[in-house]
């Protein structure tokens, strides 16, 4: 899974994740890894 990019806007975070849980049967895995990812980032 492609990390969230460090230039991303709250919108354009808040548009990917509706358009996930529209449409993606492992939405919630793909939320929960990507929201992992970036807090991983924002730690030493």
């Amino acid at each position: 899974m492609p990390p969230i990019p460090p230039h991303a806007t709250f919108d354009q975070i808040k548009d990917m994740t509706e358009a996930v849980l529209r449409g993606d049967p492992d939405a919630w895995e793909v939320l929960r890894r990507g929201l992992q990812t970036k807090i991983q980032e924002l730690l030493p």
